[in-house]
Parts: structure tokens; C-alpha cells; sequence
């Protein structure tokens, strides 16, 4: 499902001692279930459409560079009839215990019997192979997880999906979302800080921002919603260092990553505390999650913070996480 929930692996521990993980680090076809595509996807070069005042994303093009995506579509889907879209990216994972981290990902979250539900698309994307330390992997932040420094464009691969999926879906332009977990968390964030202006809004789960903000345009307001357990182990909830190895660079927490959004969003710098606690894991005789919000921000931004008492990286989630998460994405869409 991503990181893992346990200290740092062997070989990882290994590889920052001897520092090969790459300079960056030391210094910093479709599936059956419904469609998607390989090939180069669109060619549109895409910049900014910045609100005043707010700096320009950086210049993307839309390109599937040849990989591969699922897309999982309503049995009922009218073409012609703008639905919303979501991409779900995976975490960082080990291809000995996976070839498809992805499926596992749904399985997990539940996500696509929602969509279906829904009459919404779902893409899965597919991360990049690292074949040296054999794992699968986002081009997230500078904190995780381009370990060996590779730079692969995954901004413009993830574009690209969204590109490839308009040109058989009437895709609503104001609804398409981003949800990713642990490393696909920070790829979610990424993609919020590059496009902005594409998505309405972003869900990370144990995934955070950059610590340096200076790296984040966020030429538009977007809605974000950060979900995380306290005893997140791997990404630490407080912020540090992914898996406790030094030689990573620091993430923020999750108080900071949602605060860093509220401030992008030009939120009231006073979070609304009074929302009633909802639980979130099998695990809990009762409420479990507190919800931090910081609203009466600029246009369709928001930013919020579910944090899941005693919760670890890969929550045991009961029936209503998926359903929870989507209807915070439906509840905003871009104006």
C-alpha cells in the first residue's frame, strides 16, 4: 500500500550509510476495467492562468511518455455527460510483493465502487520502477521518493492521463481531483503546487508538502485535505525525516502541510475546531478523528485536517472512508 508501517528497511538504511541514493537526496493499453491508454497523450503545453498576485504553475506538457494507466468507468457511463475525475496514486512499494500497487491501492481504499456509485471516473495512475532499488515510486517532493535522482516527468505523465481520458469522456472541467496516499500523497500535493488552476481539489493521506514553499506556486485556490494518524510511524505526523532516515530530506507534519495550504488559500489564519469527531478505523470503539478547517478562503479554497487518533501509516478503514473522501471532493469543486 506504500511505505510501510515498520522503521526503515535494511536496504534503505544501507544505501543512505553509503550515500547511493542519488545526488538529488544527498542535497536535497489500459486495463480491461473500463479504458485508459498508452502513447504520447496530449501535446498542449500548459502553464498558468494565475489569480493576481499568485505566482505562475511551471510550464507542463501533457505527455503518457508510453506508460500505462487503469480507468475504471460507471457500467452506465454517458459519454456526452460531463462527470467528475478522480486520479489515485499509489504509494511507494516494493514490486517483490506487487506487480499492480495500484489495484492494490482500490482494494485497500474502496475507492472504486464509490466512483461507480457515483457515475464518476477513476484513473489509477501507474509510478515509475526504480530497477535499483526495485520499488515503485512518484517523483514526489524532495523528500520522497526519486531516491536515485532519476527526475522522471511525472507532473506531465499525470496531465497527460487527464488529457487522454477527454478524448473519449466528457470529463467535468471543474471536478477533477487528486487523491494519493504516502508517497502518492506528496505526488498529490506536488500536483496541487504545479496545477492548481487544473484540479479543485486535493486529498493526501500521510502524505506531505515541501518543506521549502518557495517550491510550491499554487497559482490558484484548491481545496486540500490532509488525513493522518498520530502514530504515523513512516511519514511522521509531527514532520521529519520519511521512514527516520536522515539522509532524507525533512517533510513538514500535518499541522504544517494544512496550515501551509490555509496560508496558499488565503484562509482565516483561525482553524474552526467545533466540527463533531467521525470515525475513520475498524480498529475504534467510537470517534476516532478530530477535523481541523480552515475556511473563508479565496474563491474554492479550503484547506482541512482530519488527524486519526493512534492511527498508523495505512489506516484499517471502516466502510466510510471512501464515501468521506468523496463527498469533501464533491462539496468543492473549482468556481
Amino acid at each position: 500500500m506504500g511505505l510501510s508501517d515498520h522503521p526503515a528497511p535494511p536496504w534503505l538504511r544501507t544505501l543512505a550509510g553509503a550515500g547511493l541514493l542519488g545526488a538529488t537526496v544527498l542535497l536535497g493499453g489500459c486495463s480491461s476495467k473500463g479504458g485508459g491508454g498508452t502513447g504520447t497523450g496530449g501535446t498542449t503545453t500548459t502553464g498558468s492562468t494565475s489569480t493576481t498576485g499568485r505566482p505562475a504553475d511551471p510550464t507542463v506538457t501533457p505527455n503518457l511518455q508510453g506508460r500505462m494507466y487503469d480507468l475504471i468507468t460507471p457500467p452506465t457511463i454517458d459519454k456526452t455527460k460531463p462527470a467528475p475525475l478522480v486520479l489515485m496514486l499509489h504509494g511507494y512499494t516494493d514490486h517483490n510483493l506487487t506487480n499492480a500497487p495500484w489495484t492494490d491501492m482500490d482494494t485497500y481504499m474502496k475507492v472504486s465502487p464509490e466512483t461507480q456509485k457515483r457515475g464518476w471516473l477513476l484513473a489509477l495512475g501507474h509510478g515509475n520502477l526504480d530497477p535499483v532499488l526495485n520499488h515503485f515510486f512518484w517523483n514526489g517532493t524532495d523528500s520522497c521518493c526519486d531516491f536515485q535522482g532519476t527526475h522522471p516527468d511525472d507532473v506531465g505523465y499525470l496531465m497527460g492521463i487527464v488529457e487522454d481520458v477527454k478524448k473519449t469522456y466528457a470529463v467535468d472541467e471543474k471536478r477533477i481531483y487528486v487523491f494519493g496516499h504516502s508517497n502518492g500523497g506528496f505526488m498529490a500535493n506536488r500536483l496541487g503546487c504545479d496545477q492548481a488552476d487544473k484540479f479543485a481539489a486535493v486529498v493526501s493521506l500521510a502524505g506531505e508538502t515541501y518543506l521549502d514553499q518557495t517550491k510550491c506556486a499554487a497559482s490558484a485556490p484548491i481545496a486540500f485535505l490532509q488525513v493522518q494518524g498520530d502514530a504515523d510511524m513512516t511519514v511522521p505526523y509531527p514532520g521529519g525525516h520519511p521512514e527516520g532516515v536522515d539522509i532524507l530530506p525533512l517533510a513538514p507534519g500535518a499541522v504544517e502541510t494544512t496550515q501551509d495550504w490555509a496560508a496558499k488559500n488565503d484562509c482565516d489564519i483561525h482553524a474552526d475546531t467545533s466540527q463533531p469527531q467521525i470515525t475513520l478505523m475498524t480498529t475504534s470503539t467510537g470517534p476516532d478523528t478530530t477535523k481541523l478547517v480552515y475556511n473563508k478562503c479565496q474563491a474554492n479554497g479550503w484547506a482541512e485536517l482530519w488527524t486519526i487518533h493512534l492511527g498508523p501509516h495505512s489506516p484499517p478503514f471502516t466502510p466510510a472512508w471512501a464515501p468521506d473522501v468523496l463527498d469533501f471532493m464533491a462539496a468543492h469543486p473549482r468556481p
